[in-house]
């Protein structure tokens, strides 16, 4: 079975869609016709939280991450981690996440990133969680960040750095998330990137609704356009479509630490 490691479907405020009937469980069944299993929806602020929340509880095999956005920290406080902290003692709550560096948008100053990012860490290792980043024109100073600290499990989503950055990564021992870009004609250097990273350490994502695959860029991204990215994947790593979703089914599981094998895919996923 696919594993969707990043999207947004629990909030449909996000999504530009026609249909005003669209739900999240909708997308979510669509996602599951095409070979979707195990969901993670990703909370982005404490009001994020709840919804993504509610959300996984109503789903089977849909868990949330959980954090502030680092485009949301202007608005973080000292102490307010520990809403974070109790937010993630929910049962569906498997890792701190998307927390990072965002400097392509400015919407908060590094300053207070980074001291909300430092808070995440600390509250990450207090609890053993696994950690999601978010590193937008920002890669190599959240790698200037991690270098020095403990080593913990880290998946860098929609990972858009290079060669250089992507071999600092490595030596931490980091996952990186694969999504629609990987797909995108010009992209050389990320699919360079998905040939040679350690295969055992790949997932993929959409990050719905966003960063649509092609050949439906141009429309709301949703983790049943997950298909799109692992053919191109498997032509990459000369796998079959079934294969590519196995690894990365199994790296997700065990980077965000969820028992038990993954279900041998459908003959479908070779397609």
């Amino acid at each position: 079975m696919i594993f969707e490691t990043h999207c947004h479907i629990h909030s449909l405020a996000q999504f530009d869609v026609s249909d005003p009937q669209l739900t999240g469980a909708d997308i979510l069944s669509r996602a599951r016709e095409s070979g979707v299993g195990t969901v993670v929806v990703i909370g982005t602020d404490p009001e994020d939280w709840d919804t993504a929340l509610a959300f996984a509880e109503a789903h089977d095999d849909v868990f949330a991450a959980l954090a502030w956005h680092p485009n949301s920290t202007a608005e973080y406080r000292p102490g307010e981690i520990r809403r974070l902290q109790q937010a993630l003692l929910h049962p569906k709550a498997i890792a701190v996440g998307e927390t990072g560096l965002d400097l392509h948008w400015k919407s908060a100053t590094l300053e207070q990133q980074s001291a909300a990012l430092q808070d995440h860490l600390d509250l990450a290792a207090s609890l053993s969680l696994p950690v999601i980043f978010h590193a937008r024109d920002a890669t190599p100073q959240l790698l200037d960040v991690l270098e020095p600290q403990p080593r913990r499990p880290y998946l860098f989503h929609c990972f858009s750095g290079d060669a250089a950055d992507a071999a600092r990564l490595d030596r931490l021992g980091g996952y990186i998330g694969i999504g629609g870009p990987l797909t995108y004609r010009k992209n050389e250097v990320l699919r360079e990137i998905a040939q040679t990273y350690p295969r055992d350490r790949i997932v993929v994502e959409t990050d719905s609704p966003y960063l649509s695959p092609e050949p439906v860029r141009g429309k709301p991204n949703e983790p049943a356009n997950l298909t799109h990215i692992l053919r191109r994947l498997s032509d990459l790593w000369d796998v079959t479509q079934a294969e590519a979703a196995t690894i990365t089914a199994e790296n997700a599981r065990r980077f965000f630490g969820l028992s038990g094998p993954v279900a041998a895919p459908d003959a479908s996923a070779n397609d």
